[in-house]
This record gives structure tokens, C-alpha cells and sequence, in this order.
């Protein structure tokens, strides 16, 4: 008796001669290894490899996901590929690169899924479960190049411990998905030294005073480093100082005494600023820093560049250097500029927001739109967290986070919590309960969005008691009102009427009044009384009205028509919805015009009308697609 297992077999009746059995086998694919080729030079970046290791020690049963930023030019891809080269063998199922500058990431999603032999599905639903579940059992590794944001980052996630996504950007992706940043930095002086010899010793013997001038020219950029010393082996007469003279004199301090005392004042508000790109408008509109700019792009100190359509300016990473070596009083102008920059938007994109006392004067703004000015937020936004977070005047903190709010609502891809808890503790410091409060009411805004509605409640709760404390009706209607939302995101219609009720008792504005009626609204609408939603929604829209609030108006007659359709009268619902898309479309809120096509889609569906419907549909995820790609920050 024969026993095992088969993998051919043949049956014959009767059999004449030899017989042959060819099998045809399937080829293993290749174990995925798509990491970029690196430098053979690597220089001290033992302390960045050290964090690493911790990270991905300290992850245990978790994947480990790290995001390293830093300039262009300080080595992340070569640090994040050394280290999961280093980590090879916890890596067994493969590792995956993608440049998110030029690659999509759900491209990369199709393209790891065939490397393990799966074929893609066409929908990105469909792509993501099935990378998750051939994803979750495996280790591998992913290196994700030049994210911009956050959302680039989410199609390559999956409940995988053994993995490891690595990202490298330029900036802070400010989202509660990242577990941890490390912020890649300058080399030191003798480092980049190092790095010079270890670069050109094959092909030429250097002093020590042209090590050190060329180090200087690089400002700590590694990538500087390897293009100068290519420019050293094929030309090193026309690129190096003389062999016995050693330089009296830096590139920077000749540069800097040639140019006009004005521009020197335009560079050092150059410096101080806390991101590379700057927007010269922050320099003042006059032809003094117009020909100032032009002399300092000539003598190499300033490079300038168009982006979100505004100029901008920066330094090259030599010159930024020299800066770095001490702190400069134009700081506090650059932070008196952003502050008066962001009550420009925030009356641009809500002229009826209540502004505290202690507030600038609002000054003309220069966007001719809200998309417009929505566009300078995403670039600037950069700039106002880095600020907020390293600033020490609390005064300045709090008054440019409240100026900021309605940019940071209508972006809509930002974490509000950290932003608004930052602020609230400049409020306290500086004794202002007032701010406080309404600092806390935004915190449980942040944990509502972030689907910790117990944390939501809890936040809610303080800021009630701090407006209480603080003696501030206005506040204090808005924090019951903030409370009531983090209950009704919570399934808690009753508690949140009664929340809304006493929030609309205590407001003391029409336009506060008219808010917390459509919020009132919104509880019967959960729970399906859409009659009293609909008596709620209508006063909402009168008062609105009245007021001239024409966008909150607009929400709230879309509310109402949506109403309409569950009360059976779409044909009602219809007419009520045209001046309302008017109204959203003229102030450039693609969002919320987004959601008045839903509602007119539903209402078509109502009617039977499915080609109409589906139409509008697409139309609305279109504008939510174009929204994002306006206000991506």
C-alpha cells in the first residue's frame, strides 16, 4: 500500500511503450525588494538610527508607522533605507518603495498586492480590503518618499505588527494616524567635514582650511555636501580656494556686505521666519522691497519661487544656516503679521464671527475669494503650527488659534485638538477665562472628529464650568451648545436638546439664537420626528435670514429641504434648494454645496428620477474631491 502525495497522475487502460509525464511548475515571484539605490558614504546619523530602534522596539504588537521630516537634502531616504536594510530580517516578506511625488498611493497598493501574487481589484474599497487582509499576516516594510499629506500615507496601512511604514516629508502631517515624528536635522560642521573626505579622497588630497570652506558652503546639507565634492573631483582649480591661502573672508559675510542695508533688513525677516517659503507679502508691498528682493536674488542670498498664487521666498540652505546661529527680534514681526493676516480671513470667511476682546482691527484683505484665501491657509498653515507651538508670548498664541478658526473648519483635514489644547494653555497663563473656554469648546470639537466622544463630553463639560467662571454669557452658550453636539455625536438626542435649550435661552445674538434652533432641529431629525425637525429648521432659516447670515442661512434651508423629502413633498424640497446652491456656489464653500446636491440627489430618488440622482451624485463627490484638493493642508 502506497502512501503520501500526488502531484501528476495518469490513467491508462492498457499501456504500450515508455511513457513520459511533463509537469509545468509555477514560478515563485521574487521576494519584493524595491528600496532606491544609496550613496556608499554614510556620516553620523547614529542617533536617528538609535530613535528608530526604539520606535520599533517600543511598537511591540503594533505596526511601527514613522514619519521623518526635514529639508530636501538631509538624507531621509538614505536614512530610512539604511535602516530598513539594517532591519532585513524582520522584514522577510518584502519591502516596498514609493515616491508620493509622482506615485499615487493606491498605485503602490496595486503594485504590492501582483508582488505577492494577487491580482488588484479596479475600486479602492475593494484594493484596500483585500491589501489588509493579504497584508495583515505578513512582515514587510514600506518606504513612502515626499508625502505631502497625511492621506497618502492611510491606503498602505494594515493591522500587520511585524510591519514597518516609513515616510519622509518636508513637513509636519499633523493627523492622529501618525504615531511618531522624527525630525531630521543639519549635520554638524565636522560631520559634513567627514563626509567631504570620505567623498573625494580617491581622486583629490584637500588641506584642511579647503575642507573647512567647503563645509561652510554647505550649511549642514548632506546633499550639498555630495555636489560639491563632485564638482571638486572634475574641476577641483576652478572650485577650490588656493592650496596655501586660506580663505579670510565666507561666501555669506561677502555676500551680505554687498548688498544695501535694506535688503540686509529683508533677509534677516526672511530668516526669521519658521518654514522655507515665505510670502513676500509679509515684507511690504512698496518698491524698497521689490528692488531689495531683486539685489538679493542677484548676490545668491534669496532664491523666489511662485506658489499658491503668491510670491515666495527662500534662503539657500548655506544662508539659512548662518541665520540659525542666533535668535533675531524680527520674529515678533513676522508674528504680528500672521496675526493680522488671520483676522483678514477669518472676517473673509466669516463676517459674522465674534471676535474677543484684545483682537486686531480686521484690515482689507488681499484674496479676491474665499478659494483664494483658503489656498494661502493650506501653504501658511505650516508656518502657524510651527509658530503655536514655539512661541512663548500666550497673548499671541491664543488671539491668532481663535483668528484662525474658520480656516482650520473649513480645511477640514487638520487636528484641532492639539492646536486648540496649545491655546487654551496660553489662555490660562495669560488669565483670559474667557478665551479658555471657547479654546476648550474647539478641543471638544477636535475629540468629536476624532470619534472620542466620551473625551468630547468631558472637554464640553470644563468649558461650561470655565464660562461659568469666567461670568460670559456668549461663552457660555457656546460651550453648552459644544457640549450638546458631543452628545448628539454620541446618540444622545434628549440630553443634547436640553443642552441646546438652555444654550439658545443664554445666547445673546440673534444669529446665536438662530444656530442653536438648527441645532435643536438636528436632534429630532435623529430621531426621525421630522416634523418638529422641520418647524426647528424653518425657524433657523428665518432668523438667519433676517441677520444676513446668507450661508448659515443656506444650511439651513438645505436641512430643511432634506426634511421635506422625509416628509414626503421632494417637489417642495427642490424648489426650496435652488437659491441655496446660488448662495454656496458664489462664496466658494465647494463643501457645503456638496452636501445641497446630496440632498437634491435624494430628493430626485424621491421621485423616481435614479439617471438625475446618480448624476448629481457624482457632480456632488466631484466638488468634495475638488474641496480637498483646494484646502489640502
Amino acid at each position: 500500500m502506497l502512501t503520501g502525495t500526488t502531484h501528476n497522475a495518469v490513467q491508462a487502460g492498457q499501456i504500450l511503450g515508455g511513457v513520459h509525464v511533463h509537469a509545468t511548475t509555477q514560478p515563485v515571484p521574487p521576494t519584493p525588494q524595491q528600496l532606491p539605490f544609496v550613496g556608499r558614504v554614510w556620516v553620523n546619523r547614529d542617533h536617528e538610527m538609535a530613535v528608530l530602534d526604539d520606535a520599533f522596539a517600543r511598537a511591540g504588537n503594533e505596526p511601527l508607522v514613522m514619519v521623518l521630516t526635514g529639508p530636501p537634502g538631509y538624507g531621509l531616504t538614505t536614512l530610512a533605507t539604511r535602516w530598513i536594510r539594517a532591519h532585513a530580517d524582520d522584514f522577510v516578506d518584502g519591502v516596498f518603495y514609493c515616491d508620493l511625488a509622482w506615485e499615487d498611493p493606491w498605485d503602490l497598493v496595486a503594485r504590492c498586492l501582483r508582488a505577492w501574487g494577487h491580482a488588484a481589484p479596479m475600486t479602492k474599497p475593494e484594493r484596500g480590503a483585500l491589501w489588509r487582509s493579504v497584508a495583515a499576516p505578513r512582515r514587510y516594510a514600506v518606504l513612502l518618499d515626499h508625502a505631502a499629506h497625511p492621506e497618502q500615507l492611510t491606503p498602505l496601512l494594515a493591522p500587520s505588527p511585524d510591519s514597518a511604514t516609513i515616510a519622509t516629508s518636508t513637513s509636519y502631517l499633523d493627523t492622529p494616524v501618525v504615531v511618531d515624528h522624527l525630525d531630521v536635522g543639519p549635520l554638524r560642521r565636522d560631520h559634513i567635514e567627514d563626509l567631504l573626505r570620505a567623498l573625494t579622497h580617491r581622486r583629490v588630497t584637500l588641506a584642511a582650511h579647503q575642507v573647512r570652506w567647503l563645509a561652510e558652503r554647505c550649511g549642514g546639507n548632506p546633499r550639498q555636501a555630495t555636489i560639491l565634492a563632485a564638482q571638486v573631483c572634475q574641476r577641483p582649480d576652478s572650485v577650490l580656494p588656493p592650496h596655501t591661502e586660506p580663505p579670510t573672508k565666507g561666501v555669506f559675510a561677502m555676500a551680505w556686505e554687498a548688498v544695501s542695508p535694506q535688503a540686509r533688513t529683508i533677509l534677516r525677516r526672511v530668516a526669521a521666519h519658521p518654514v522655507p517659503h515665505v510670502d513676500l507679502r509679509m515684507l511690504g508691498e512698496h518698491d524698497e522691497t521689490d528692488s531689495a528682493v531683486v539685489e538679493l536674488t542677484a548676490a545668491g542670498l534669496m532664491e523666489v519661487t511662485e506658489q499658491a498664487g503668491t510670491r515666495r521666498g527662500h534662503l539657500p540652505t548655506s544662508v539659512a544656516q548662518e541665520f540659525r546661529r542666533e535668535e533675531h527680534e524680527d520674529t515678533q514681526q513676522v508674528r504680528s503679521w500672521y496675526l493680522q493676516e488671520f483676522v483678514n480671513l477669518a472676517v473673509l470667511l466669516n463676517q459674522h464671527s465674534r471676535r474677543p476682546n484684545g483682537m486686531l482691527e480686521p484690515s482689507t484683505p488681499v484674496w479676491p475669494s474665499k478659494v483664494a484665501a483658503m489656498r494661502w491657509f493650506a501653504a501658511e498653515w505650516p508656518a502657524l503650527h510651527h509658530l503655536v507651538r514655539h512661541s512663548d508670548d500666550d497673548t499671541w498664541v491664543w488671539l491668532v488659534v481663535w483668528a484662525a478658526w474658520d480656516g482650520l473648519l473649513k480645511a477640514g483635514r487638520i487636528d484641532l485638538v492639539e492646536i486648540h489644547e496649545l491655546a487654551a494653555q496660553a489662555a490660562e497663563r495669560d488669565g483670559r477665562l474667557d478665551v479658555l473656554a471657547r479654546m476648550l469648546t474647539r478641543q471638544s470639537w477636535g475629540w468629536r472628529h476624532r470619534k472620542e466622544h466620551r473625551r468630547a463630553i468631558d472637554v464640553a463639560n470644563c468649558a461650561i464650568g470655565t464660562a461659568y467662571a469666567a461670568g460670559d454669557r456668549a461663552e457660555l452658550s457656546t460651550a453648552l451648545s459644544g457640549c450638546g453636539r458631543a452628545h448628539l455625536a454620541n446618540r444622545r438626542p434628549v440630553i443634547a436638546r436640553r443642552l441646546f435649550t438652555e444654550s439658545l435661552d443664554t445666547a445673546d445674538s440673534e444669529r446665536g439664537r438662530a444656530l442653536r434652533k438648527r441645532h435643536i432641529a438636528e436632534t429630532y431629525e435623529t430621531e426621525n420626528d421630522w416634523d418638529a425637525a422641520r418647524h426647528w429648521y424653518e425657524q433657523s432659516a428665518t432668523t438667519l435670514d433676517t441677520v444676513g447670515d446668507r450661508e448659515g442661512w443656506a444650511r439651513s434651508v438645505g436641512k430643511l429641504a432634506y426634511t421635506l423629502v422625509h416628509l414626503g413633498t421632494p417637489h417642495e424640497a427642490l424648489v426650496r434648494l435652488d437659491e441655496p446652491k446660488g448662495v454656496m456656489a458664489a462664496s466658494g464653500s465647494l463643501g457645503y454645496l456638496a452636501d445641497l446636491l446630496t440632498i437634491e440627489s435624494s430628493a430626485h430618488r424621491a421621485l423616481g428620477d435614479s439617471t438625475k440622482a446618480d448624476t448629481l451624485l457624482a457632480d456632488a463627490d466631484e466638488l468634495t474631491r475638488q474641496a480637498r484638493q483646494l484646502y489640502t493642508v
